[in-house]
C-alpha cells in the first residue's frame, strides 16, 4: 500500500464512517467546500467563500451572555480583550453541601472552575466533583427539549399543559393528590417557594429525598435537641479532634473546608508551634484515616461501643452525661477488647486536658459518620457538651434543604411509595431526583411511580426517572441560572450565570413559580425579589441601598455575614431519647461479615 492510500483515523466511528457519525461530524464543523468549487474561481468568489468559511465557525462558537448585569469577582479592565479570561463569583452544591466558587469565563464562555477564596466551604479550594461541573454544562447527553411519553415537545405545549393542569388542581382539590419529591437544595428563595406552594396546594405533601443520607445525623441530633440540625465545624481551632467513622477529610460534609482548616493546624512553622492530633475509630481505611496519627481498626457495627466507653470514661471526669445514656453504657460497652478500652482511655484523657488547658480551653471536637446510628450521634452530641466547644469549634445550624417537619430521606421516599401504591397521588413533580435508579430496591419505586396519573420530572439528563415520568423538563445547569444557596453555617450566596441557556430550560425556582400559576417567572426575578423582601424587612420596610448591595453580593461571591441572624445556639442535649429503643448488634465473630456502603470518593 502506498503512502498516498494510507487513511488515518482517530476513533473507531471515525473509521467506520457511519452516517450517525458524519451526521455529529457535520453538525461541530462546518462541511467543507468541494474542491470542485474553487476550479476556474476568480479571486473575488474565493474571498467570498472563505468569508462565509469564517464567519460560519464564529457563528458555530457563539455563547450567549445572560441578559441581566452580573458582575465579575475582580475589578475588569476598561475594555474587555480576547483571551483575556474574566473570573466570577458565583455558587453550586452537591446534595446538601454548598461550595463558593470562581468561574472563570473567556469570551462568555466557561471554562475553568476554582474556589471563591471568600467563602467559608471553599477557601479557595474545590474537589474533583467541582472541577467536573463545567463540563456538565457542554454535556451532548444532557436533556434539551422537553419531552411528553418520551417524545419531544415544544415548550409552549409544556407551558400550556403546566397552566391547565394546575388550575384544575388549584380550583378543584386545593393539591389533593399532588405530591413533590425534590432533592436537597439549600436555597432560601427555594425554601420561601416550597412554603408558599404548600399554601397554594394545602392538600399536597412534599418529600426530600437524597441516596447518600445523613438521616441517622438528623434523627440522632433531634433526639438530642428535640430538632433536626446539621453541625458546623471549625477544625481550625480543634486540637484534638475524635472521628467515630466518619470521613471529614473525604466524603462526609463540607470536605474542602474541613481539609483546608484541620490542615492549618498541621503546618509547624517554629519550634513552639503544636501540631492538633487526630483519632480515627473505623472499620475501612478512609481519607481520613489515612491522616490520622491514632487509628484504632475496629467492626462498624462496634463504633457505638466505642461511643458508650467514651460516654462512660466522661462520666468518671466528672462530665455531666445524659441519664439514659449513661444507664446504658455499662451494658453496651462491655465487649470491647482490651486494645480498644486503652484506646478509649488516652482519647478522653486528651479531650479532658485539652478541655482545660491554659491558651487553648474547649479545642477539642468528636464527630461521627453519617453510616453510624442515630444513638452514637446523640452521644457525640453529648460528649461535645460536656467538652463545652459549642461556639468554638461547633456549631449547630438549621437544614436550608428540607422543611422543619419532613420526613427523612428514606422513610419519606417510602411514605411516597406507599402512597403512590394506594393511589393517593395522582400527579408527582420529581425535582432533580432520580428516584427510579437511586431508591432502595425492595421498595420498588418504579413500578409505584407508573400508576401516578400524571409525572413531571425537571432533570439534566434523560435519566431512568425522566424516561418514565409523562413530562420530562430538561433543568438548567448553575451556570445558565440564577439562585441563591446557604452553605451549612449560614453563609448565603447568589449564584449568578455565565451564559444563557444553551438548550433552554428552567431552575427549580422556576418550575415550581410555574406550578403555582405565575406568569413566566423568570429566575432572576424570583430570587432578587426575595432578597429585596428580605432587605427590607431588615432595615424597617424600606429598600434604600438595595441596589447597591445586590451588586456587592454578586461581586464577593457571598454576603458580608450570615444573613439569618449570628451563631445560634442551642441548650444541652436532653439524651438519646428513643434512638437507644434499637437493639445492638451482636459482637462479631471470626466467621462474620459485615456490609457497609459507603460513597465512592
Amino acid at each position: 500500500m502506498s503512502t498516498q492510500d494510507r487513511r488515518y483515523w482517530r476513533s473507531l466511528e471515525e473509521l467506520d464512517a457511519s452516517p450517525a457519525f458524519e451526521a455529529a461530524l457535520e453538525r461541530e464543523f462546518p462541511e467543507e467546500v468541494e474542491a470542485g468549487t474553487l476550479d476556474g474561481t476568480t479571486r473575488r468568489h474565493f474571498l467570498g467563500i472563505m468569508g462565509a468559511s469564517v464567519a460560519m465557525t464564529s457563528l458555530a462558537g457563539c455563547v450567549r451572555r445572560p441578559e441581566q448585569k452580573i458582575l465579575p469577582y475582580s475589578r475588569a479592565p476598561e475594555d474587555v480583550l480576547p483571551g483575556v479570561p474574566q473570573h466570577y463569583a458565583t455558587v453550586a452544591h452537591i446534595g446538601p453541601n454548598v461550595i463558593g466558587l470562581l468561574a472563570e469565563s473567556h469570551e462568555g464562555r466557561p471554562t475553568k472552575l476554582e474556589g471563591n477564596p471568600d467563602h467559608p466551604t471553599s477557601l479557595g479550594g474545590t474537589a474533583a466533583l467541582h472541577q467536573g461541573m463545567v463540563l456538565d454544562l457542554y454535556d451532548p447527553m444532557r436533556l434539551q427539549t422537553p419531552r411528553k411519553g418520551g417524545a419531544p415537545t415544544d415548550w409552549d405545549a409544556l407551558e400550556d399543559f403546566l397552566r391547565k393542569h394546575f388550575q384544575g388542581l388549584r380550583d378543584g382539590k386545593g393539591g389533593q393528590g399532588l405530591a413533590v419529591l425534590s432533592e436537597s437544595i439549600p436555597s432560601p428563595s427555594f425554601a420561601d417557594l416550597r412554603q408558599r406552594f404548600l399554601g397554594t396546594y394545602p392538600g399536597a405533601k412534599w418529600f426530600t429525598y437524597e441516596p447518600i443520607s445523613d438521616d441517622n445525623q438528623r434523627e440522632g441530633l433531634k433526639a438530642a435537641f428535640g430538632k433536626p440540625l446539621r453541625p458546623s465545624f471549625r477544625l481550625n481551632k480543634a486540637r484534638v479532634v475524635v472521628s467515630l467513622d466518619s470521613d471529614f477529610l473525604g466524603t462526609e460534609g463540607d470536605t474542602v473546608a474541613n481539609a483546608r482548616q484541620w490542615a492549618s493546624l498541621r503546618s509547624v512553622q517554629n519550634t513552639e508551634d503544636e501540631l492538633s492530633r487526630l483519632y480515627v475509630v473505623e472499620g475501612r481505611y478512609s481519607i481520613t484515616g489515612t491522616n490520622a496519627d491514632h487509628r484504632l481498626r475496629i467492626a462498624p457495627s462496634q463504633v457505638e461501643a466505642v461511643a458508650f466507653a467514651l460516654a462512660q470514661a466522661f462520666s468518671k471526669k466528672g462530665a455531666a452525661i445524659p441519664a439514659d445514656i449513661m444507664a446504658m453504657a455499662g451494658d453496651r460497652a462491655k465487649n470491647l477488647d482490651a486494645k480498644a478500652k486503652a484506646y478509649v482511655e488516652a482519647v478522653v484523657d486528651d479531650l479532658w486536658n485539652r478541655r482545660t488547658a491554659k491558651g487553648a480551653e474547649r479545642h477539642g471536637l468528636v464527630l461521627a459518620g453519617r453510616n453510624q446510628p442515630p444513638v452514637v450521634h446523640a452521644i457525640t452530641a453529648a460528649l461535645n457538651h460536656a467538652l463545652s466547644v459549642q461556639g468554638v469549634t461547633l456549631y449547630y445550624f438549621n437544614d436550608f434543604g428540607r422543611g422543619p417537619d419532613e420526613l427523612g430521606d428514606f422513610a419519606g421516599l417510602k411514605a411516597l411509595t406507599e402512597q403512590l401504591n394506594a393511589g393517593s397521588v395522582e400527579t408527582l413533580v420529581v425535582i432533580g431526583a432520580n428516584p427510579v435508579y437511586s431508591a432502595p430496591g425492595d421498595l420498588n419505586f418504579k413500578a409505584a411511580m407508573a400508576k401516578a396519573k400524571t409525572s413531571i420530572c425537571l432533570s439534566d439528563y434523560p435519566d431512568e426517572t425522566a424516561k418514565l415520568a409523562t413530562w420530562a423538563v430538561p433543568r438548567l445547569h448553575f451556570l445558565e441560572a440564577w439562585g441563591d444557596l446557604a452553605s451549612t453555617e449560614g453563609t448565603v450566596a447568589i449564584q449568578q450565570p455565565l451564559v444563557e441557556p444553551l438548550h433552554g430550560g428552567y431552575s427549580p425556582q422556576e418550575l415550581l413559580a410555574r406550578c403555582m400559576l405565575e406568569e413566566k417567572p423568570d429566575g432572576y426575578t424570583l430570587v432578587r425579589d426575595f432578597w429585596k423582601k428580605q432587605f427590607a424587612q431588615r432595615r424597617g420596610g424600606s429598600n434604600a441601598g438595595f441596589h447597591k448591595q445586590w451588586r456587592r453580593w454578586l461581586h464577593d461571591g457571598r454576603m458580608g455575614a450570615p444573613f439569618f441572624g449570628s451563631f445560634p445556639t442551642y441548650s444541652g442535649p436532653q439524651g438519646a431519647g428513643d434512638t437507644l429503643r434499637r437493639k445492638p448488634l451482636a459482637p462479631p465473630t471470626d466467621r462474620s461479615l459485615e456490609v457497609v456502603f459507603h460513597e465512592d470518593p
